[in-house]
């Protein structure tokens, strides 16, 4: 029993044995079908792989590192890794296997140059793994060539676009607008300079804040949907005044965002409302010359028959007062055509070298007997020589007109400066002024420190009538005028000024480049000359205007056979051929012109003498009618002097056309 009982004990001991025998055979089949498998996984891996000993040599090395390094497997275990072609940057194997042992994995980038010559970039990871007493450096090593080209496209790629980013931020930093780039919350995100320097103005210095407006409008005003890609102006009062042009336009990639464009408009509209002005008063001074045409004939008729009755005898003197008073009263009013007439630049020039240093010099000393003590005339110039080709006599009327205006302005005193300077304008430079061509100019300003005048004013003080003078202080035509003298010699004229501070007229004359010799005047003799009964054929289509210079011709001794029209004119003419001294026409008649009528009778008298009255004085186109045989012409209102003169000269066959002035009794 006691035998039976060892023999089951020593089966069963046998059985948990063999069984535990079993399990073990079956976790080492377990294992090693693991060990084949990560046997079979890491000797099919893609990446190379190698264990290295304690020593630096390779007993292991999968399909994938002998194909990276070249060699059969046989050839590559063994061979210590300091003696492959690895190009380790900056440290050496030794020194990266140090740091592997001191952290127990490293990753490093290396170059492998294989046995034909090629570089090849690999990652290296690099674990360190102990078994038992025994060290390996189990190492992967990875192909990174495409990745290392696809860096090098990003990296390329990257290059580009912050070339191209350098390039739009230098376009955005130099174009000649301001860029503004909002978020949703209306947020300046990013702006380039000038467009920083156009939100201080508009806003105010601006530091990351909301912005709420541009100018005195709101920025909602600009960024509603609807006016996407529609301009709007804001201007800002100053000084200096102004203009910015908005064109505002929507971002949906920044989620409700907005690019803003600045313009800085302010020259283009000045520029505009120059021209818009220009062409404003070109219309004014065609209507202001028809009327000054009418008024002329309707003085001649009054100052003529006030003139003759004055020289009766046998009249009353209380009458001949009368008359007086009329004749006076008469000129007056031709003053003020006479500036009519400048403003619409159909004023009678006597042009000649001026040199302007000189001429100023003189007229600052009249000036400053002319303004009171508290005003201070200063005239400053650069050296050298400032000829302009002018007539000495409006020009001054040009100075004392701006210089009457800065008195007014400068009740309380102040200081008014006369400056002269030249420059020279190069093709394709912007002018100053709109007009100006290249060329030599010479630049006058006259420069007071008065009230200044108010922008709203500003674009009509050269308006003939208008004025902000007390009633009775002026009459609305000194700046009117003083635009049309300047316009007369080809010239420009501008203005600046502030309230408060000042304000600048700057005229723009074509220089001259050297002096000439100034023509000479004759000296008009005081004596009234009179006709010898030579016939007169007077031509006038005005009743009043006929019958007064009629009176005035046989006054001076004259035979008069008048007509009321060219045709009859004409008629008349050949009644009376080879009696006929000299014709007497107006210049602007209904029907037949007094140019046309001078053509009709050149064709039947080539050697007829005819001189024209006019209430239009004839400016530039006197060269036209003395080419075509005009002999002289004189302006109304006619005074009696000046036709007397006019008609002895011209009869007596001057070397020249006779043309009288009555506000100067010059004659050439």
């Amino acid at each position: 029993m006691t035998a039976l009982a060892g023999q089951v004990a020593v089966g069963l001991e046998n059985a948990r044995l063999y069984a535990d025998l079993r399990q073990r055979a079956q976790q080492l089949q377990e294992l090693y079908d693991r060990t084949r498998f990560t046997q079979f996984a890491v000797d099919h891996a893609s990446d190379a792989a190698l264990w290295v000993d304690d020593r630096g040599r390779i007993t292991y090395a999968n399909h994938a590192a002998c194909r990276l390094l070249g060699r059969t497997p046989e050839a590559v275990v063994g061979v210590r890794v300091r003696d492959l072609r690895l190009e380790v940057p900056e440290v050496t194997w030794e020194a990266f296997c140090n740091k592997l042992k001191a952290e127990g994995v490293a990753k490093v980038e290396v170059r492998y140059r294989t046995p034909g010559g090629q570089s090849i970039p690999l990652e290296l990871t690099v674990n360190r793994v102990s078994f038992g007493a025994r060290s390996y450096d189990c190492v992967f090593a990875r192909d990174i060539t495409d990745r290392k080209d696809a860096e090098a496209s990003i990296q390329k790629l990257l290059a580009e676009t912050q070339e191209q980013a350098a390039w739009l931020r230098e376009i955005l930093d130099t174009v000649s607008e301001g860029i503004i780039l909002l978020d949703g919350q209306r947020r300046v995100v990013r702006a380039n300079p000038l467009g920083m320097a156009y939100l201080e103005v508009l806003a105010g210095p601006y530091i990351g804040a909301e912005l709420t407006r541009l100018g005195d409008r709101r920025l909602d005003e600009f960024l509603h949907p609807s006016h996407g890609g529609t301009l709007q102006e804001v201007e800002v009062a100053g000084p200096p005044r102004r203009i910015f042009e908005v064109d505002a336009r929507p971002i949906r990639r920044l989620q409700s965002g907005w690019v803003v464009v600045l313009r800085d408009v302010t020259e283009r509209r000045e520029i505009q409302e120059r021209v818009q002005t220009q062409e404003r008063l070109a219309a004014i001074g065609q209507l202001a010359a028809g009327i000054a045409h009418d008024f002329n004939n309707l003085l001649t008729g009054m100052m003529g028959f006030a003139e003759l009755l004055r020289d009766r005898p046998d009249l009353p003197a209380q009458v001949r007062e009368w008359a007086g008073t009329i004749l006076q009263q008469g000129r007056s009013a031709a003053q003020l055509i006479r500036q009519i007439l400048d403003f619409s630049r159909k004023s009678l020039m006597e042009k000649q070298p001026v040199e302007l240093v000189a001429f100023l010099s003189e007229a600052a000393k009249l000036f400053q007997r002319t303004l009171t003590a508290s005003i201070e005339v200063n005239l400053e110039y650069e050296a050298g020589e400032y000829w302009v080709h002018g007539d000495p006599a409006q020009l001054q009327q040009v100075l004392m007109n701006l210089v009457l205006n800065a008195r007014d302005a400068m009740p309380n005193g102040g200081r008014l400066t006369i400056r002269l300077s030249r420059f020279h304008l190069a093709e394709g430079t912007p002018a100053p002024y709109p007009g100006l061509g290249p060329g030599e100019w010479v630049r006058l300003e006259v420069a007071d420190t008065g009230t200044g005048i108010p922008p709203e004013i500003l674009p009509r003080i050269f308006e003939p009538f208008f004025t902000t003078k007390e009633r009775g202080r002026g009459t609305g035509l000194g700046l009117a005028q003083v635009y049309g003298l300047v316009r007369q010699h080809d010239g420009f004229i501008d203005v600046r000024s502030q309230v408060g501070v000042g304000t600048t007229f700057i005229i723009y004359l074509p220089a001259l480049r050297q002096a000439a010799v100034a023509p000479t005047v004759a000296a008009v003799s005081e004596t009234l000359p009179m006709g010898g009964g030579e016939l007169i054929l007077l031509v006038e289509d005005e009743d009043a205007v006929r019958s007064v210079l009629q009176a005035m011709l046989e006054r001076l001794g004259y035979r008069v056979v008048a007509a009321t029209s060219g045709p009859e004119a004409i008629r008349l003419y050949q009644d009376y051929r080879g009696q006929v001294a000299l014709v007497l026409s107006d210049m602007v008649m209904p029907g037949m012109n007094g140019l046309a009528l001078l053509q009709a009778l050149q064709a039947i008298d080539p050697q007829v003498r005819m001189v024209l009255a006019t209430g239009h004085p004839l400016g530039e186109e006197i060269r036209e009618f003395r080419q075509r045989g005009l002999v002289g012409w004189i302006q109304k209102p006619v005074q009696l002097a000046d036709l007397a003169r006019l008609l002895r000269q011209t009869l007596r066959k001057a070397p020249a056309p006779t043309v009288i002035d009555f506000q100067t009794r010059k004659a050439p």
